[in-house]
């Protein structure tokens, strides 16, 4: 597996647990390849498990490219309108 990580993304397998972490942490496998401006560190620090998930929300809300942003705003329009 590690010969398989370093090739393809060039990452140590501890490497990868953290981001299996981060990924968990933010209910979003996506959030290691998107496009956010963020360290490493940052976003392992707001994976803690006692970070609330609205702090992490508010974290990489402002990093999120636009289409994704105005997606989640749709998203979340709509939600408010059935409620």
């Amino acid at each position: 597996m590690e010969v398989w990580l370093d090739a393809e993304l060039e990452w140590s397998e501890a490497t990868a647990k953290k981001f299996i972490v981060v990924a968990k942490a933010f209910h979003s496998p996506s959030i290691v390849t998107s496009e956010l401006t963020i360290e490493d560190m940052a976003l392992y620090a707001l994976s803690a498990p006692e970070v609330p998930q609205a702090a992490r929300a508010a974290a990489v809300w402002p990093l999120k490219p636009a289409n994704e942003i105005g997606r989640a705003k749709r998203q979340s329009a709509a939600t408010s309108r059935k409620a």
